[in-house]
């Protein structure tokens, strides 16, 4: 036998179990997201409720599409618990008879505005909602959250709206975590989250790049072997503090972007702080979330011109109402809007021609 057909029985082996290898890895993520439920239903600060399991799984089923500019976006869904309309913006409460001409308020930012773990009716921006319309203040407000997005993406989406006609009366920039995450992801702030995962799907249809093309047909390979290799990262305190002044850096430019807005189009803005807790996933990001937050309370980085709240010290890190590092339960969306409710309602009283 010449070598040329063993070499060919060599690579097509090597083809086969590859493709064997990938096939089941792929199968085994489909099969986990499909058939394990999500642990956060049975999140003890929902206490045996059983609408959560159902709200997951309709999490799940909720597809995700490209969008120009900000990657990715919510698709059209209808749900029992879960509803998002053809722009992608999620279902929020308006209460019973809410009029027209209310003045409005947009909230942007990641999953916590978005609402994993909450019904539409009891969403952060839906209980922000509720106490405007029950105060002196009532408004319609729009929930724009959008699951993993940062900061930066949170501007361009808010701009992509001004641009198509929005002029809102108040706008609320809530999260600060999603950036913390995607820099310590990356190693450098102001990027989305895996963000390297976009190089690598855009590298791949360049013609020269074979890597790239390879990384992708081998991606489930890759996922099951680094979670089953993965080895806790170290880190380096004077590193965390250099990355720290990089976020706040980032966010605090984003902040002024977002404040030339809000005198170009004419609305309120305020920016918020949300509260995370420590869960053993977040433990190793936890330093880096202390270090940022510090330096946005302690220092004079946030411009003058926006209003900073701090909402981390409102829920405590240990509380129940935590069903994991970043969201809340219901009963948290609403210690958080009866905290930042008056906030909102105080910008919105401003705006009110005074009365000779």
């Amino acid at each position: 036998m010449t070598k040329a057909p063993r070499l060919s029985r060599v690579l097509l082996t090597v083809l086969f179990v590859a493709c064997a290898l990938e096939g089941g890895a792929r199968l085994f993520f489909l099969a986990t997201s499909r058939l394990v439920p999500d642990p956060r239903a049975k999140a003890a600060g929902y206490a045996g409720a059983e609408w959560p399991a159902e709200f997951f799984r309709e999490l799940r089923a909720a597809p995700v599409r490209w969008h120009p500019y900000i990657t990715w976006k919510q698709a059209r869904f209808t749900g029992q618990h879960l509803n998002v309309n053809e722009e992608g913006d999620r279902a929020t409460w308006q209460g019973d008879a809410i009029e027209a001409d209310l003045p409005t308020v947009v909230m942007v930012g990641g999953s916590t505005v978005f609402g994993v773990g909450s019904r539409d009716d009891q969403t952060l921006p839906s209980a922000v909602a509720r106490h405007l319309v029950n105060s002196s203040e009532p408004a319609r407000v729009h929930n724009f959250g959008q699951v993993g997005y940062v900061t930066s993406q949170d501007l361009i989406h808010l701009q992509l709206h001004l641009r198509a006609g929005l002029r809102p009366d108040v706008v609320v920039f809530y999260g600060g975590a999603g950036d913390v995450v995607a820099a310590w992801q990356s190693g450098v702030a102001g990027v989305p989250q895996n963000e390297e995962n976009r190089a690598v799907e855009f590298n791949a249809g360049q013609p020269a790049s074979v890597g790239s093309a390879w990384r992708i047909a081998t991606s489930g390979t890759r996922r099951l072997l680094g979670a089953l290799t993965a080895i806790p990262r170290e880190e380096d305190a004077a590193a965390t503090r250099a990355l720290a002044t990089e976020v706040v850096a980032s966010y605090a430019a984003d902040l002024r972007a977002a404040r030339a807005l809000a005198v170009e189009y004419g609305f309120e803005l305020v920016a918020v702080w949300q509260p995370v807790s420590p869960t053993p996933r977040f433990a190793t990001m936890w330093p880096l979330y202390e270090e940022t937050r510090a330096a946005l309370r302690d220092g004079a980085v946030v411009p003058a011109s926006v209003r900073w709240v701090d909402l981390a010290g409102v829920i405590a890190a240990e509380s129940p109402m935590f069903i994991d590092a970043f969201h809340v339960t219901e009963e948290g969306n609403a210690a958080l809007a009866a905290a930042l409710a008056p906030v909102v309602a105080s910008l919105l009283a401003g705006r009110r021609p005074q009365t000779p």
